[in-house]
């Protein structure tokens, strides 16, 4: 081989490692970046006990919350991006209680915009071992409200409400539905512009709710979210707010 291919050869080997070495780099990074979630806390993780009223059934990618006294209404509920499924217990469970029975579905790698028709694929096996619910609404939190809110706009047959927990619409939604769009005034990381933008889609029925003092972690129990905001109320009360809004939707 001559000097000159040589050269060349060798050119060649180095950029096509430096190739290798930047899409290692970058799978590392990606990977980290899916495994470093937020995860439910012990406030949660308790609220995972069935009660006299409420029981609680966990499956491998869903937790269902169901009142003891058999109500006809099912929620089917998106977690928000990089949160554990598990972290929505607190407020699954009171909604139960309430009578507004729910499922929390576990999404791929913790970000529902991998699995936008998990609805369809829980509502596809009722009566298949799960009993049959007369009102069906989807919701969820964050890019969890926003992906639901995604599916109820483009799959409306079925769903008779959305709630969007610090999240808001980007596509129309039915004037006929059922919509609650709420979130905390100490939100740090919603984009306030995108919710005035965002009321376009909402019917002219939406209820729209600012809960004061609230921020955008405490719908959910994981902790302190980077970029939020601090509340001024409790996690308690923020959710007790959040469930008197829901079923007062439920119940219109």
């Amino acid at each position: 081989m001559t000097k000159k291919k040589q050269v060349k050869s060798n050119k060649k080997k180095i950029i096509i490692a430096s190739i290798c070495g930047a899409f290692a780099v970058v799978v590392l990074m990606i990977g980290i970046y899916l495994a470093s979630y937020y995860r439910a806390d012990d406030v949660a993780l308790n609220s995972l006990k069935s009660t006299d009223i409420v029981s609680v059934e966990q499956y491998d990618n869903e937790i269902w919350f169901t009142n003891l006294d058999q109500t006809d209404d099912l929620l089917v509920f998106y977690p928000g991006a990089r949160v554990e499924y598990k972290a929505y217990a607190p407020l699954m469970s009171r909604l139960a209680k309430a009578g507004l029975n729910c499922v929390v579905v576990r999404m791929p790698f913790n970000f529902a915009i991998l699995n936008q028709g998990a609805f369809k694929d829980v509502v596809s096996r009722l009566g298949e071992g799960y009993r049959l619910y007369e009102h069906l609404y989807i919701g969820g939190h964050s890019m969890g409200g926003a992906m639901a809110a995604k599916y109820a706009a483009e799959h409306p047959e079925g769903i008779e409400g959305l709630v969007m927990l610090a999240a808001y619409p980007t596509a129309k939604l039915p004037d006929d539905m059922k919509v609650l769009e709420i979130y905390g005034s100490n939100d740090g990381v919603i984009n306030r512009e995108k919710i005035s933008e965002s009321a376009k889609y909402l019917p002219s029925s939406a209820i729209v709710y600012e809960i004061p003092g609230g921020n955008h972690a405490q719908f959910g129990s994981y902790g302190e979210q980077k970029g939020d905001g601090k509340a001024s109320i409790s996690a308690d009360k923020q959710l007790d707010v959040t469930v008197q809004y829901v079923m007062d939707m439920i119940k219109e």
